[in-house]
């Protein structure tokens, strides 16, 4: 469980660890509301990324977000991330 902000974070922190130029580079990523946000279509108040609905009704063991991010990260800086 996670939100859109700690995603992002995820994503910084992430890319850090493989990317020199952007280890001192102070990166700030903002937290706001989604009416701070504007955009055509609505959007919720909330928009946590939650799966525990999913994996319950569907029986269901999905991977951890974190790893599955951190390889997807570790695959685009590699140049070995292939489009399924």
């Amino acid at each position: 469980r996670t939100n859109w902000h700690e995603y992002a974070e995820e994503i910084v922190r992430l890319a850090r660890q493989h990317d020199p130029l952007l280890r001192d580079k102070p990166i700030v990523i903002e937290a706001i509301p989604t009416s701070a946000y504007p955009l055509p279509a609505p959007r919720p108040a909330n928009s946590v990324l939650a799966t525990g609905r999913i994996r319950n009704a569907f029986g269901l063991a999905l991977p951890n977000w974190q790893e599955d991010l951190a390889e997807c990260v570790r695959e685009l800086y590699s140049g070995t991330l292939q489009a399924e």
